[in-house]
């Protein structure tokens, strides 16, 4: 589990949430298809959502993630993920 990570944005949705989002970031395990849903406001989000995750998956589950794959969006290769990804050894 957690070695490969599929990651998606969509939205805008049209209306927004009780607390403001229009955004969602979809991250599928490949080996078990568990699937997490989590509401963002901003698309820049992301990033900072993206690396919480991770973090909590090796932690909580005892293993690494070794691979991010994504639709290539800009969210997912900016700067600070990058940084994160490299220092990880996480292969996008």
């Amino acid at each position: 589990m957690f070695e490969l990570l599929h990651v998606d944005i969509w939205g805008p949705y049209p209306y927004n949430t009780y607390n403001g989002c229009k955004f969602f970031l979809t991250i599928v395990d490949d080996f078990s298809r568990s699937t997490w849903v989590h509401l963002l406001s901003h698309k820049s989000n992301a990033t900072s959502l993206l690396h919480a995750f991770i973090i909590f998956a090796e932690k909580h589950f005892n293993t690494t993630v070794k691979t991010v794959r994504s639709d290539n969006g800009l969210e997912f290769h900016s700067g600070p993920i990058q940084e994160f990804y490299t220092s990880e050894g996480i292969t996008v």
